[in-house]
């Protein structure tokens, strides 16, 4: 069930508890719009298991605005020059975390890629609409003000352009991984529920150009994962940099990590693997 006034509640106290920047009026209306589509649209295609006010706020939205580091973010901008970052989201799903952070940062130009075409026409239509509501709430705050100076001007147009900023893309990680147009093309990258973190890294780090960040959302097992995965980071060409430990706001023991991988050296030419190898692999581990 739509639920607006409790999902807004649920995301605006874990904000708060995690400690995060508090929301815009711009990107509350954006989230909720989002949250009601969504959730909407779940009826009738598979977008997300976490329906309820609460577990959609604080494990879909909060969860996925842990990813943003302001001061990774800057260093990395500052090497690009101040031009705009690149950024995919693999095997984005609903959306999380790509929809959440072009929402939040308007120096990103976001790529979506998943392996299922309807759910990126669904997430695209719902970007559609955040940009019309976007548009109108821009349109409105410039008509009720006397001037408004280019960088609040800028930033209040951020949602209308959501679309532009944005792109879908169908494929598998592996596929993107290996072609031209995507390898080594992207400063950001990022996942959240897809795979163990010694395949993750191998998943984002071939699309990364070097310097690059690698962003990866980890459930309680993080720990153990980071153990495995650190040669196999190293040799895809990565460097573990911050691990982000959090507890988010429910009733249960929700320990979560945001592991932070910098592409410090190209990746092999034979990684990703094809998926036929990887299952090959799993089978003889």
């Amino acid at each position: 069930m739509v639920n607006k006034e409790e999902f807004l509640r649920h995301l605006t106290g874990a904000v708060d508890s995690l400690g995060l920047p508090p929301l815009t009026d711009e990107q509350i209306a954006a989230l909720l719009i989002y949250y009601e589509r969504i959730v909407t649209l779940n009826e009738s295609i598979n977008l997300t298991a976490l329906t309820s006010p609460e577990d959609f706020a604080v494990k879909n939205v909060a969860d996925s605005l842990t990813a943003i580091d302001d001061e990774l973010f800057k260093q990395l901008r500052k090497k690009r020059g101040g031009h705009r970052l690149k950024y995919i989201d693999v095997g984005t799903g609903a959306g999380l975390p790509g929809v959440i952070l072009s929402i939040m940062r308007p120096e990103l130009t976001v790529t979506l890629l998943d392996s299922l075409q309807k759910r990126l026409k669904v997430i695209a239509g719902i970007v559609g609409e955040i940009a019309e509501e976007g548009y109108r709430m821009a349109e409105e705050a410039e008509a009720s003000a006397e001037e408004l100076t280019p960088v609040v001007k800028k930033d209040k147009y951020h949602l209308a352009h959501l679309s532009e900023n944005m792109t879908c893309l169908h494929a598998r990680a592996e596929e993107a991984g290996r072609h031209k147009d995507h390898r080594e093309k992207y400063d950001i990258a990022t996942a959240r529920a897809v795979a163990n973190l010694g395949l993750l890294s191998e998943y984002l780090l071939p699309l990364l150009a070097p310097g690059g960040l690698a962003i990866c959302l980890k459930g309680p097992g993080y720990v153990e994962e980071i153990a495995a995965a650190r040669k196999k980071i190293a040799l895809f060409g990565g460097e573990i940099v911050k691990v982000k430990e959090l507890q988010l706001p429910t009733d249960g023991q929700d320990k979560r990590a945001v592991i932070y991988i910098r592409k410090v050296k190209g990746t092999p030419g034979k990684f990703p693997r094809t998926p036929a190898e990887i299952k090959r692999e799993k089978k003889q581990g």
